[in-house]
């Protein structure tokens, strides 16, 4: 079981006790092979943090879909793992179960179309969390200062030139850091990946029960929910790595956004 950052979670939970002693009993539970309640274990820790305001870090996650993983429960697993990379897009074991838990259920990994460049500059963005880049932002102000300090002081005009330079390259730097803060809060903040939890769910050309099947959902399958709203009863989604979208009736799946699991709407 992948070690559990205890002192970043207990500094997030105003019931010390409480995370120490369920951590504690969940790292002993999965050793001794009871998934069912380690996962119990960990998910009251992540209960307890987000009801504390903060957010479960990736490893609760992470272990949580460890534990569901352990019990053949791929779609429980696959649930945790995306909210694992929620809160960290570059976990690597993270991603590396989630394929493990999708091939299980029968589903073929989701090839990127995506140029290389592209994918690069994505998994560059989500290196850094929004507190990090938020931190570069600040230097590079600070930075950005100091070169305008150096351009309007009585200095050798090659040296003011050097100021002005760094002035501002710094702030170019320091907007690419607001930026990609901005990217990472939105893509935190908007996370519309969902999992299928019924056997079979139908997706139609329309949000009408007599429109024509498009395609036909698994559980533990990975969609994205374009629309919630548009019509009642009925969220309009796609299946990633696909052109296929269209309209299915609003239950049988969980929200990745949603930390805590939850049952399935009825």
């Amino acid at each position: 079981m992948r070690h559990i950052l205890y002192f970043s979670l207990l500094l997030l939970c105003p019931f010390l006790s409480f995370a120490q002693e369920r951590l504690q009993e969940a790292e002993t539970a999965y050793s001794n092979m009871q998934y069912k309640r380690a996962a119990t274990l960990l998910t009251e820790v992540a209960d307890s943090i987000e009801n504390a305001g903060g957010t479960p870090s990736a490893d609760v996650f992470y272990n949580i879909g460890n534990a569901y993983y352990r019990q053949q429960r791929f779609a429980e697993a696959t649930l945790y793992y995306l909210r694992a990379l929620r809160v960290h897009p570059n976990f690597e074991h993270a991603t590396e179960n989630l394929r493990h838990a999708q091939l299980h259920m029968g589903f073929q990994e989701i090839e990127q179309g995506d140029m290389f460049f592209v994918r690069w500059f994505r998994m560059f963005i989500n290196g850094y969390s929004v507190e990090r880049w938020t931190a570069c932002s600040i230097l590079f102000l600070v930075l950005s200062f100091v070169g305008a300090a150096v351009y309007f002081l009585p200095l050798r005009i090659v040296v003011r030139k050097i100021g002005f330079s760094a002035a501002l390259f710094a702030v170019l730097l320091m907007t690419f850091c607001i930026a990609s803060a901005a990217m990472q809060r939105y893509r935190y903040h908007h996370n519309r990946q969902a999992v299928i939890f019924v056997p079979e769910a139908r997706i139609l050309t329309s949000p009408s029960s007599h429109s024509k099947v498009v395609s036909t959902l698994r559980e533990g399958q990975i969609v994205v929910l374009l629309n919630d709203d548009a019509a009642k009863g009925w969220v309009h989604v796609s299946i990633p790595g696909s052109a296929t979208e269209g309209w299915m009736v609003d239950k049988g799946y969980k929200m990745v956004i949603d930390h805590v699991l939850q049952d399935v709407k009825p």
